[in-house]
């Protein structure tokens, strides 16, 4: 049976705020400049 677009919103809504609580929790954050420092 195929979701419907809210079911599926609402499902990324969740894992997202779960990775962001995970990532908080863990200090497992890019520190401002990484990314440069990743390109350069």
């Amino acid at each position: 049976m195929e979701e419907s677009i809210t079911q599926v919103t609402k499902k990324n809504a969740v894992v997202r705020d779960w990775s962001l609580r995970t990532q908080k929790a863990k200090g497992d954050s890019l520190k401002e400049g990484y990314i440069f420092d990743l390109l350069g």
